[in-house]
């Protein structure tokens, strides 16, 4: 420690700030390469190989800890430590050393470099594993929400992400970027959700439907002007928007006469009666909105 000590401080400042750069790509890519595993894990339950069988065990004890319902279950803490813990270091330190490696071939370490910038790593990634466990597996990613907030972030994975993937264990695997979720397209899944949606026998209502459609555990119900609501009378939409949990808009008209009543007025209307009908649900997600249009707005009256 003492002897790394004394190489940092005896670097030029932009050396330092070089190997600063480069131990926190070692860590990014390390923790990309735990969550390659993190994602293997989660597909492997009933394969025929039996170290990713065993693999898919292991991991089950960290959801066993911190369930569906983001509750800490105490009876599992000891388990977690001992098996989630030493995994997730592991594929990080692994990941971090390849990344390391990765650099020296690429030759962008300076003569300045000796491994001051794995070292660095190293001592992060066994300080950081030493504070998790001391603190009994309760991370920055790992909170209790009682409603789970708006995410924050776009690329970068907070506590309100990664509590998603607690939520619906199939998605959101990312622990510090979502390199991976973009990859196997898990950043967002629908799973469970109730859709209310308008402008189903549109052109790009149709689209739309056709790709909820295809997210499993999504209970989808359309809205039909004409037949549950005109401009008139949104009364007959309230049964249905007491049980939503996403509202899409996606009805419109480009004529002249309904085209402020279909585009701006309706939506608005709708919008209200959803805030107010809308009955409190046990799940931990926030209710969404989404505002689409029609396809008839983009063309001419």
């Amino acid at each position: 420690m003492i002897s790394l000590y004394n190489e940092l401080t005896g670097l030029y400042p932009w050396g330092l700030a070089y190997c600063l750069a480069l131990s926190s790509i070692h860590v990014v890519v390390g923790s990309i390469a735990f969550d390659l595993v993190h994602w293997t894990a989660h597909q492997s339950g009933r394969s025929s190989n039996p170290i990713l069988r065993r693999l898919a065990r292991i991991h089950v004890v960290h959801h066993q800890y911190f369930d569906r319902r983001l509750n800490f279950n105490q009876a599992f803490s000891t388990w977690n430590m001992l098996l989630h813990l030493p995994l997730e270091l592991l594929c990080q330190v692994i990941g971090s050393l390849v990344s390391w490696q990765l650099t020296r071939v690429m030759a962008l370490r300076t003569s300045l470099l000796a491994n001051q910038d794995i070292l660095l790593v190293l001592i992060f990634l066994i300080i950081r594993s030493y504070v998790v466990a001391w603190n009994e597996g309760r991370d920055s990613n790992h909170i209790r929400y009682t409603r789970l907030p708006k995410d924050p972030y776009s690329v970068i994975v907070g506590p309100q992400y990664h509590a998603l993937h607690h939520i619906d264990p199939q998605g959101y695997f990312g622990s510090m970027v979502r390199l991976v979720d973009w990859l196997f397209g898990t950043a967002t899944t629908l799973r469970g959700r109730r859709i209310a949606m308008t402008g189903a026998r549109g052109a790009l209502g149709q689209a739309l439907l056709k790709e909820l459609s295809q997210e499993k555990g999504t209970s989808i119900q359309t809205l039909q002007f004409g037949r549950d609501w005109n401009y008139n009378d949104y009364c007959g939409l309230e049964e249905n928007l007491r049980n939503t949990d996403i509202l899409v808009l996606a009805h419109g008209s480009k004529k002249a006469d309904d085209a402020f009543k279909a585009n701006c007025e309706s939506a608005i209307t709708i919008i209200d009666s959803f805030m107010r009908v809308r009955e409190q649900s046990r799940s931990l997600l926030l209710p969404e909105i989404w505002y689409i249009g029609s396809e008839a707005e983009l063309h001419g009256a």
